[in-house]
């Protein structure tokens, strides 16, 4: 029998009750515009359930116990309903809600439905316990490459995959290994994830409207507001400056905006996170998604700066112990609220981002976000950073949603408006600790505004290019300064091109993983676009394919492919003369290891 991976093992029990079904599913909705093939549209659809194993996976039970069971083939009918503009909304709510039988039934279903005019609207819903985030644009780019090979009369020309979910499923089985062995990664990674949580509040207190916990199928509301490309920049060069990124820049300002709404000082907070590190799990759609617990700590008044380098340590212990699941997280620190369906956090903060893209004509769907009908958690905030296609910030778009039986949506506002403020006080220095009525004060708690005005000090970052050229031109406004000839030479060794293989790999595998054409040795990580989840991807491809193994904190401490080369050589160089004498290298702790409780 093929085990359920962890994550499913979270979902699995929820279907089987009968309860949280609405909060499971995963809803996909694409327009399509003119003559639509509907044949070619259900072909495409059975395309993409021949390809991945886990949209035709069945979930029984044997003992008590759940497997999988992968179907050979599972026909998906694809339903056509007219309906109409003013009431598409409620019919994709309808056929969203309904329930799937997972001991039965495939985790998928389609709709489509005919709109005046001659458009249509595709509806496709998942459940969680077969896909994530990430599987929906796996799923709509392989929608559209099979129905445009379907329209030509033939099936679409994909590569087999290396691998399916269910070979996720039991790598992760064995890779962990058994809770009860005290020698396995589980349980050597749950026992410092204890010590790290020990003493976590059991509930914050949040700014709700009401009391006590949402329920476990809150409806949801939503604000949604933008910040800039003036104030993303100043962000981005804030973490910067405390080699942090952009999550943990607003990580910290979420952490001070709740400290000073009366949360306290021992603050957790979730983070949902991308389990495909490894590169052969990126085409694959399954549930990989796993949450992380950062808590931050926000006692004795620190700076802002203070409280992010705080939030870097907690964010780096966090990913190099995020293979343990977080329901086994759970059930280990908090077992009461495990049970009651509220373990652990009761905010999520998360971010995403969208790199522009050149077009490439009118896509055949196009994909609409459906209103949320459940609330993940009491809040939930969701950033998406915008890049252009050299890595140039663009701005960011949020959406904080929100339990409706616990918060107002005038609340909700507040909340966001405060958080946006916060934000722009953040980028100034010095600041005021936490807490106090200097960093969220009265005349900061104006109307609240959905982008902000080019600041007067904003700090603009330059693309690798501008940056070079604008400093040739101050080189050459003052000929003959010494200072000057070294700065140009500076500028220009930071356009060369590798020195060794290493650098060359090492560059190649930093363009792949921010998906732009080129890097150079000396450009930086993260001002092209890069961020802690794709930084994971980036040491997992270093070591698949060049056999080095580095640790969490590398790319943060290195963030260029000079700086990784470097670091490797001289730790190779390290270990060579400790075996010249004989030494017993001292035990090292990994970076982030040992956060206060």
């Amino acid at each position: 029998m093929i085990p359920l991976s962890h994550a499913q093992n979270r979902l699995w029990p929820a279907d089987r009750l009968g309860t949280g079904h609405e909060a499971c599913h995963l809803p996909l909705v694409l327009r399509h515009s003119g003559p639509l093939d509907v044949r070619a549209l259900r072909l495409a659809l059975t395309d993409l359930v021949a390809r991945h194993e886990i949209l035709r996976t069945v979930f029984p039970e044997r003992a008590g116990v759940p497997y999988q069971q992968i179907l050979t083939e599972a026909p998906l009918p694809l339903p056509v309903e007219e309906s109409g503009e003013e009431r598409l909304t409620e019919d994709l709510r309808r056929v969203s809600a309904e329930p799937f039988d997972l001991r039965t039934g495939i985790p998928l279903r389609a709709h489509l439905f005919s709109l005046p005019g001659g458009s249509h609207v595709l509806l496709v819903v998942l459940h969680r316990i077969a896909a994530d985030e990430d599987s929906l644009s796996l799923l709509l780019t392989g929608l559209r490459e099979a129905y445009a090979a379907r329209r030509e009369g033939a099936p679409p020309s994909w590569k087999p995959l290396p691998v399916q979910y269910a070979d996720f499923a039991l790598w992760q089985r064995e890779v962990l290994g058994d809770l009860r062995d005290p020698d396995s990664l589980l349980s050597r990674q749950l026992g410092e994830w204890s010590t790290a949580l020990a003493g976590l509040p059991q509930r914050l207190t949040l700014p709700a409207d009401r009391p006590g916990p949402a329920r476990w199928e809150s409806p949801a509301g939503c604000v949604r507001f933008k910040v800039g490309a003036a104030l993303h920049r100043d962000l981005l060069d804030l973490g910067r400056g405390s080699r942090a990124t952009l999550f943990m820049v607003l990580h910290a300002a979420l952490a001070a905006l709740l400290t000073s709404l009366g949360a306290g000082e021992d603050i957790p907070v979730g983070s949902p996170v991308t389990g495909r590190a490894d590169e052969v799990l990126e085409g694959v759609v399954g549930c990989f998604t796993n949450t992380l617990v950062i808590r931050s700590d926000t006692a004795d008044k620190p700076s802002f700066r203070e409280l992010l380098a705080r939030v870097r340590e907690r964010v780096l212990f966090a990913y190099a112990h995020g293979d343990v699941p977080f329901d086994l997280l759970a059930e280990e620190i908090a077992p009461a609220s495990a049970a009651a369906r509220a373990p652990l956090v009761q905010v999520l903060l998360s971010l995403r981002t969208e790199r522009a893209q050149e077009p490439a004509g009118e896509p055949e769907f196009t994909r609409e976000e459906p209103a949320r009908r459940t609330a993940p958690a009491e809040l939930d905030l969701a950033f998406t950073q915008r890049r252009a296609g050299d890595g140039t910030p663009q701005g960011m778009t949020a959406v904080l949603t929100y339990a409706a039986d616990r918060f107002d949506h005038p609340t909700a506002q507040s909340l966001a408006g405060e958080l946006h403020t916060l934000l722009r006080t953040a980028v100034r220095e010095p600041l005021p600790p936490p807490g106090t009525e200097e960093l969220l004060g009265p005349e900061q708690r104006g109307p609240f505004a959905t982008a902000e005005a080019e600041q007067p000090g904003s700090r603009m970052r330059r693309s690798r290019r501008e940056r070079l050229g604008h400093r040739r031109e101050e080189v050459a406004a003052a000929p003959g300064e010494g200072p000057g000839e070294d700065l140009c030479a500076a500028a220009a060794a930071r356009a060369r091109p590798p020195a060794t293989p290493l650098e060359s790999s090492l560059c190649r595998i930093l363009a792949e993983v921010l998906a732009v054409e080129e890097v150079e040795p000396e450009d930086d990580f993260f001002e092209l676009g890069g961020d802690s989840l794709l930084g994971m991807r980036v040491l997992s491809r270093v070591r698949a394919r060049l056999g080095i193994e580095l640790g969490v904190c590398a790319l943060f401490d290195a963030p260029t492919a000079a700086g990784l080369a470097e670091a490797f050589t001289r730790a190779e160089q390290d270990a060579a003369d400790d075996d010249e004498r004989g030494d017993e290298p001292p035990g090292r702790q990994p970076c982030g290891e040992g956060p206060r409780a």
